[in-house]
Parts: C-alpha cells; structure tokens; sequence
C-alpha cells in the first residue's frame, strides 16, 4: 500500500500525548497470526509505502510456517 500524504518518521512516534502502538499492533498480530512481516517506508513530505509480506503457507502453529513453491504448469 502506498500514498503520497505528508509521511511520518517510522522511528519517532508524535509527541502529542497519545500512545501511538497502532503499527506495532498490527506487526506483532501478523508475526503471530503467520509470520508474516509489516516494513514500513516513510518520509515526511513524500509519503509512505507499507509492505505485508506473508508466507506462502502456514501450518495451525501460530507464527510457524514453511515456504513452498508454487506448482508449476
């Protein structure tokens, strides 16, 4: 997923009070879930780029799997 919004610095979450752990949820949900992985790219003033990369397959243990390849025709 991408946008061309203002950005934010991934590192640095706003200091405006809040928690902000939304990021952070959604990576470790995803981890456990598959292990899949969230990359987060973004820049102030030019946007941000977010990648979910999953596993080709997951077995019923949350956050194991194994890669296999795809069958070929």
């Amino acid at each position: 997923m991408s946008d061309d919004g203002v950005g934010f610095d991934p590192e640095q979450p706003p200091q405006d009070g809040k928690e902000h752990v939304g990021l952070q949820l959604v990576r470790d949900r995803l981890q456990m879930v598959c292990g899949a992985k969230l990359t987060t790219q973004s820049k102030i003033g030019q946007g941000t780029l977010m990648r979910v990369l999953i596993p080709y397959s997951c077995d019923e243990t949350a956050g194991s799997f194994t890669q296999t390849k795809a069958p070929s025709h």
